[in-house]
């Protein structure tokens, strides 16, 4: 209350206590009504109130301060009632039961949608510790293989022998996650967005489906998602083996690779296409070996078709 709406009061003894003019209109401590109300309740059964009331209410119980004060003809002549209503509404009981009983935890405990749940929660308890399980078993089963695989890795680069051989061994595809059936469809997106060529009702439509579907974890075409789809999709398309993006046709491949790509050919690289099939590393010198390479090797519907001048009979380099 601000000190200016204090009045004197007459033949009263007070200490009036003034307030600074920054917090006259400042709330002392901000609290949630939901917050406020549930702590009131547990006062309130902590008080031993029979039953919970609003705070306005709270003005009923100023009669309960009677009690033990006053005579019982006193308490009926200030409050204009009986003492049998005094003593109902007015007199607390601190005896009044605060927590539940041994007997009403085994009543909760032997409920059916308890029980139910009960039995939920330890198969939840179970899966989750068999996933622990073989995600650890299949850590320790990647930690074997890889020391196996550097130790014998060791003894033949010390003897000059390559390890190709070994590369089959190694294992190179992940196991499916949640988010399998959904992948195809992020990758897919990524090639769409590259794909500046074919901006029409067709590329749209395909779009916000793909789109759609990432979102939604499913895979657009409503089939079933194999580890081999991650790598693509298995189409009469024309891809680009350097990037992986799916062309609408040949001249849209060659004008991808001509603009994306160009920086590539500046200098020899290894095919990625023989990278990712395990296949001899092949060492590309330009794009006239690109596309010989990429006709001969892999795919003639992936060669680019760049002007025939450029394209000279150079067979791609292999690494010895």
């Amino acid at each position: 209350m601000r000190s200016k709406e204090h009045k004197t009061i007459k033949n009263v003894g007070y200490v009036l206590l003034k307030w600074k003019a920054e917090f006259a209109n400042r709330v002392m401590f901000p609290i949630k009504y939901s917050t406020f109300w549930s702590l009131w309740r547990q006062v309130q059964t902590a008080l031993g109130m029979r039953e919970h009331i609003k705070v306005y209410s709270i003005r009923v119980g100023a009669g309960s301060r009677l009690h033990g004060v006053f005579e019982p003809a006193f308490w009926n002549y200030i409050l204009g009632n009986t003492t049998t209503v005094y003593e109902k509404s007015y007199i607390p009981d601190e005896n009044a039961p605060i927590y539940p009983t041994a007997e009403d935890y085994n009543n909760i405990k032997s409920r059916k949608d308890i029980t139910a749940l009960r039995r939920e929660v330890e198969e939840m308890k179970a899966k989750l510790r068999l996933e622990a399980d073989i995600t650890a078993l299949r850590k320790l089963a990647v930690t074997v293989r890889r020391r196996k695989y550097f130790a014998e890795a060791d003894r033949l680069r010390s003897l000059g022998v390559p390890t190709v051989s070994l590369w089959a061994s190694a294992g190179s595809k992940r196991t499916t996650s949640r988010y399998s059936r959904s992948v195809p469809d992020a990758v897919h997106i990524g090639r769409l967005m590259q794909e500046s060529e074919q901006q029409d009702e067709e590329f749209e439509t395909e779009y916000f489906e793909s789109f759609t579907a990432f979102l939604h974890n499913i895979h657009s075409r409503g089939a079933s998602v194999s580890a081999d789809d991650l790598d693509g999709p298995k189409n009469n398309k024309p891809e680009c083996l350097l990037c992986g993006l799916s062309c609408a046709h040949r001249s849209s491949l060659t004008r991808h690779v001509g603009r994306a790509h160009e920086k590539n050919f500046a200098r020899p690289f290894h095919c990625p296409e023989c990278s990712r099939q395990r296949l001899k590393p092949v060492l590309i010198t330009g794009k006239s070996h690109w596309s010989n390479h990429v006709a001969k090797q892999h795919s003639k519907a992936n060669v680019p078709n760049f002007p025939s001048e450029i394209l000279r009979d150079k067979g791609p380099v292999r690494r010895a």
